[in-house]
């Protein structure tokens, strides 16, 4: 019979710290805990079960993708480490993402002028699927970088046909350039386009 790869390890951690387990103690392991210790507010715990993670198979390696997301920087970079040379199509697009956000937080920080339409793109998609204030201004702080005329129609573009995230970022851009006129041109197509679906 073979060994439940979700029960308790000869070395898995135990429920008192440095001291021998009192009878009945309860045993974290397993994969319950592996996501016990992912929880931890110490980011060497998370660390840690980050590798521990990968010995649960598909289960383990959904965990380790996700920290990809974790708040902490240093376990971000564990999790890419563990994930950077695997194949699988899952990690794979993971990785990507990851490194498209990486990449958009780098440049922020730096202050480079992101005036290409792919930079843009870029930080519009993220807006979209990394949840959280910190993106929002990420993406709010590098829109106020852009002057080319290229980038500014490509933020007009979100701004007529992006999402309502989208566009309310694009909107606030044109605001704080003055260009009001573009942010109720773009309204009033809005509402044109609601009225016209209303009629049918």
């Amino acid at each position: 019979m073979g060994n439940n790869r979700n029960q308790p390890q000869a070395d898995d951690a135990v429920l008192g710290g440095q001291h021998p387990a009192p009878i009945g103690a309860m045993v974290l392991g397993g994969l319950d805990g592996v996501k016990m210790r992912l929880a931890s507010p110490v980011v060497e715990y998370r660390i840690t079960a980050l590798s521990e993670a990968m010995r649960y198979g598909i289960d383990g390696l959904d965990l380790v993708i996700e920290a990809l997301r974790d708040r902490s920087c240093k376990v971000r970079h564990a999790a890419y480490l563990l994930l950077e040379n695997r194949t699988e199509t899952r990690v794979q697009h993971a990785l990507r993402f990851y490194n498209s956000h990486h990449t958009l937080v780098n440049r922020v920080v730096e202050t480079e002028p992101p005036d290409n339409v792919e930079y843009i793109d870029t930080m519009m998609q993220n807006l979209e699927q990394v949840e959280g204030s910190k993106m929002g201004k990420l993406v709010d702080k590098s829109l106020r970088l852009v002057q080319t005329f290229e980038g500014q129609e490509r933020i007009k573009h979100y701004l007529f046909n992006g999402t309502s995230k989208q566009k309310d970022y694009a909107a606030r851009y044109f605001k704080e350039k003055g260009r009001k006129d573009i942010v109720v041109a773009a309204y009033q197509q809005h509402y044109l386009k609601s009225e016209k679906s209303l009629l049918g």
